[in-house]
């Protein structure tokens, strides 16, 4: 069984390519809506098969452990329904890449995505 930080490890490597993969597309826009479009306005993964076939690379149970961390630091407690795997994952994806830009790199919600924003993203390992 993989270590919660390996996990974390896989998560991140994965959204931040995905961040990379599209940021650009967002010149000039916020990076809150840069967020919003890629992770919150549709569903990270579609299909309940293709969720449950991502938790499981990355692993269930440490996948339910970040989340569960995630929920609890922002919100208290937790509110993901265990049996949405698409749902799961969505939310992975979501705190994920708020950590990734908002946490690692230090932009603000309102930031605009420039240039030197995506110097910042691509410099990101």
């Amino acid at each position: 069984m993989k270590h919660l930080e390996e996990t974390k490890n896989e998560i991140r490597t994965e959204i931040l390519e995905v961040i990379k993969d599209n940021i650009d597309l967002y010149l000039d826009n916020t990076v809150e809506t840069f967020i919003f479009d890629m992770f919150n306005a549709d569903l990270y993964i579609i299909g309940s098969y293709h969720a449950k076939k991502w938790l499981t690379r990355k692993d269930v149970f440490n996948s339910l452990q970040i989340l569960t961390d995630y929920e609890n630091d922002l919100f208290g407690e937790s509110y993901f329904d265990i049996g949405n795997p698409e749902e799961i994952v969505g939310r992975l994806a979501l705190f994920t890449a708020e950590e990734i830009l908002y946490g690692d790199i230090g932009l603000e919600y309102e930031s605009i995505i420039n240039d030197e924003t995506i110097n910042l993203v691509n410099d990101q390992i």
